[in-house]
């Protein structure tokens, strides 16, 4: 495997450290997994504003969608997209999406660049 530096980033928990006062941070493998929820987390462009052109996810539009099993088949097309999208990402090995009191929950299992394989998730929460 080639030896890849993730970076570092502030942790999205925005915990505090106590020792320091400063935002904890997320590196390696961890930054890289991050980076992919982050993504999966975000609406499709809207940090388009920001500068970040075909950012984020279109699974936000299957919410509200009674028809289960499409809604699943369109999410994970979705998701398989926007994974790809992150530089990082070679290939999702495995989805799993579930739905629970209107939220959306996505387990992955991600092929990076370099060959490794990480897990992450993601949820889609109903907007209030």
């Amino acid at each position: 495997m080639v030896d890849v530096d993730y970076g570092c980033d502030i942790d999205s928990s925005l915990e505090v450290d106590p020792l320091t006062g400063d935002f904890k941070i997320v590196e390696g493998l961890d930054n890289a997994a991050q980076a992919v929820k982050n993504r999966l987390e975000t609406k499709l462009d809207e940090l388009l504003i920001l500068g970040y052109e075909n950012y984020g996810n279109q699974s936000f539009e299957e919410q509200g969608n009674t028809d289960i099993d499409t809604a699943i088949g369109h999410i994970e097309i979705y998701t398989r997209d926007a994974s790809l999208e992150e530089p990082l990402v070679k290939d999702l090995i495995n989805i799993n999406i579930s739905f629970e009191n209107n939220s959306i929950h996505g387990e992955l299992l991600i092929k990076l660049t370099n060959g490794e394989i990480i897990p992450t998730s993601f949820d889609i929460n109903e907007e209030e």
